[in-house]
């Protein structure tokens, strides 16, 4: 089956991308990006470089898009119709999200035929949005899971 795949470059995400990747054709991988603004979002980037650079590198979505060939896309929330433009170059039959920052707009994750799905880190509803790892730690949650739903 053809997916693309949208996420950040951590292992919630690239650990699900290797298991689709060993049984589809991943036809493209989309970044979110991260905030630009301030001097500290600069900060942090650059100690990430170094911690990488000291750990012989680590496998990114667009290291794996070189890897494997296929198209790359680093989108963020405010670039109107650039993902829908590259889903629809790409032509997916599935969108598999994780870890996406922004809610994805009807015209961006109605473009695969067969839909959208997305991979939360909690069990939803409870502890929707960002950072829910944190909350539920914080929380002194009892209970983790995660959540697949379709969008």
């Amino acid at each position: 089956m053809r997916i693309a795949f949208m996420g950040k470059s951590h292992e919630f995400a690239l650990v699900p991308l290797r298991a689709i990747a060993a049984r589809h054709q991943v036809v493209g991988l989309i970044e979110c990006a991260e905030p630009t603004g301030g001097r500290g979002w600069t900060r942090v980037r650059e100690q990430i470089a170094v911690w990488n650079g000291r750990r012989g590198g680590r496998q990114t979505l667009e290291s794996l898009a070189r890897l494997w060939t296929v198209p790359y896309l680093c989108a963020t929330a405010h670039r109107h119709g650039e993902l829908a433009r590259f889903l629809k170059n790409a032509q997916p039959a599935l969108l598999c999200a994780v870890s996406v920052p922004w809610l994805l707009r009807p015209e961006e994750f109605s473009v695969p035929r067969l839909g959208s799905l997305n991979l939360h880190p909690s069990l939803l509803p409870k502890y929707r949005g960002p950072l829910p790892w944190f909350w539920q730690y914080y929380a002194g949650e009892p209970l983790f899971g995660v959540t697949v739903h379709v969008m």
